[in-house]
């Protein structure tokens, strides 16, 4: 079956002998969201068939309703500006390589251009998840602080993977008897 996130997949002797250095995101919208989906991706999902943005909150995926990926955006923003003031050097090409990375960081806060970066983002096959996957396991029920596997009867921590968007309202007890 076919999904999104395949990838082509380039047999070992097909495979190219030289390796190009990693490259920085470049200084558009492109490299913005490119810089976004490495800084946040973990955090971050983008269901296209309801277009929406939804964020872990370190026991299930939400719907973004209140602006956490604009403040995350803030955020990258900051941080890029940060690192612009700890680029070492008194001669003038540091200073010319702060000067551009202090105009990419305020650049890169500009409502607008967060705007435009985030609607690329979702484009990004590493946020893209396919709604089917969301609450699709039967055998998995969230509670409040833990999931229950009901194929083992355990208890466990909550993992991005299990896709849960609705947890119970209720704690799972492990040590519960029924």
């Amino acid at each position: 079956m076919s999904t999104l996130f395949d990838e082509e997949i380039v047999e070992p002797s097909a495979a190219p002998t030289t390796t190009k250095p990693a490259q920085a995101p470049s200084r558009n919208d492109a490299g913005r969201a490119q810089r976004f989906v490495e800084q946040f991706g973990d955090e971050i999902r983008f269901v296209p068939e309801r277009e929406v943005w939804l964020t872990w909150n370190n026991y299930r995926w939400e719907i973004d309703n209140d602006g956490a990926l604009m403040r995350m955006a803030v955020r990258m923003s900051q941080d890029m500006l940060s690192a612009a003031g700890k680029i070492a050097g008194t001669d003038e090409t540091a200073a010319r390589l702060r000067q551009d990375a202090v105009r990419e960081a305020l650049a890169c806060g500009d409502r607008r251009n967060i705007t435009d970066f985030l609607q690329l983002a979702r484009i990004d096959k590493r946020v893209i998840l396919p709604m089917e996957l969301l609450d699709a396991d039967s055998m998995v029920v969230g509670g409040s602080n833990q999931v229950i596997d009901l194929k083992t009867g355990h208890a466990r921590p909550y993992t991005r993977n299990d896709y849960i968007t609705r947890p119970l309202a209720c704690a799972v007890d492990p040590d519960a008897t029924c």
